[in-house]
């Protein structure tokens, strides 16, 4: 199920690219739409999100390289706060938006990775 998942994620994440590198100055052009930054990072999602998955799925239950499953979702989760800047925030000056997304990603990639391993 999981492949499956990965491969509809990953199909969907090139099409975004190929439209976004390939088409976004016409998009521009004609319906005043600026599309680059925000499809790049959700391209960025995209990939990162099957990075994590690949991790997931080859480490949880290894106990000693587990750290790699913690770092790939501090990475995807950096990667959803950058997509959220680029459509909501100012994305060329850093605001408090960034400072207070990175601590919540830290915490709860933390929370994750220990509330796993507790049990």
């Amino acid at each position: 199920m999981i492949d499956k998942i990965i491969k509809i994620i990953l199909i969907a994440t090139f099409i975004i690219s190929v439209v976004t590198y390939s088409g976004w100055s016409y998009i521009k052009e004609y319906t005043g739409l600026k599309i680059f930054y925000p499809c790049t990072a959700l391209m960025f999602v995209g990939y990162t999100y099957v990075i994590f998955l690949f991790a997931k799925k080859a480490y949880f239950n290894d106990r000693k390289n587990r750290f790699i499953v913690f770092f790939t979702r501090i990475i995807y989760l950096t990667t959803v706060n950058n997509l959220v800047d680029e459509i909501f925030f100012n994305p060329r000056a850093i605001n408090i938006n960034e400072y207070l997304g990175f601590a919540l990603i830290v915490v709860v990639a933390y929370y994750n990775y220990y509330r796993k391993w507790e049990k």
